[in-house]
C-alpha cells in the first residue's frame, strides 16, 4: 500500500472538546455571537454530549459561518498560513457526515484521489464518511 498523498485532519470546532486552547477559541466564538460564557459553563453545557446534543447547539449558532470559526481556531493556534485555502466545511457541500461528499470534495479540490488519503477524524460520522469516500481513517 502506497503512503497518503494528503492527510484531511477534522478540526471544524463544531464540537467543544476538553482541549484548552479548543474550548478558549470556542469562548471567544461564542463572545462574538453574544453568548457570555464561563470555560466551565462551555464545559458543563457541551463536552461530553450526545451527536444530538452538538447537534441541537450547533442549530442555535445557524447564520455564524462554520469557516469563520475554523479560521479563528486555526489563527489562533498559528496554522492558519500552514493551511489557507485548504480548509473545508461542511458549508462546502449539500450533505453533512456521515455523507462522504465533504471528503470527496476536499480530494478533488486538492487533486488527490481518494485512495491516497489519510483522515484524522474525531468522530463516528465522519469515520463513516471517511471510509465511504475509500480514504483511510484514523479515529
Amino acid at each position: 500500500m502506497t503512503s497518503p498523498k494528503r492527510v484531511i485532519f477534522d478540526c471544524d470546532g463544531v464540537r467543544v472538546d476538553s482541549e484548552v486552547v479548543g474550548t478558549q477559541v470556542d469562548q471567544r466564538v461564542l463572545a462574538d455571537l453574544g453568548w457570555e460564557l464561563t470555560i466551565d459553563e462551555i464545559v458543563t453545557r457541551f463536552v461530553g454530549g450526545t451527536d444530538e446534543k452538538f447537534q441541537r447547539a450547533s442549530e442555535e449558532f445557524r447564520g455564524e459561518p462554520l469557516h469563520s470559526k475554523i479560521r479563528l481556531s486555526l489563527t489562533l493556534t498559528g496554522l492558519i498560513d500552514h493551511l489557507d485555502g485548504r480548509i473545508f466545511s461542511a458549508e462546502d457541500v449539500a450533505e453533512g457526515k456521515p455523507d462522504p461528499g465533504l471528503f470527496l470534495h476536499a480530494a478533488m479540490t486538492m487533486g488527490v484521489t481518494p485512495a491516497r488519503c489519510a483522515v484524522v477524524e474525531d468522530g463516528q460520522h465522519g469515520v463513516h464518511a471517511a471510509r465511504a469516500a475509500g480514504m483511510r481513517v484514523l479515529g
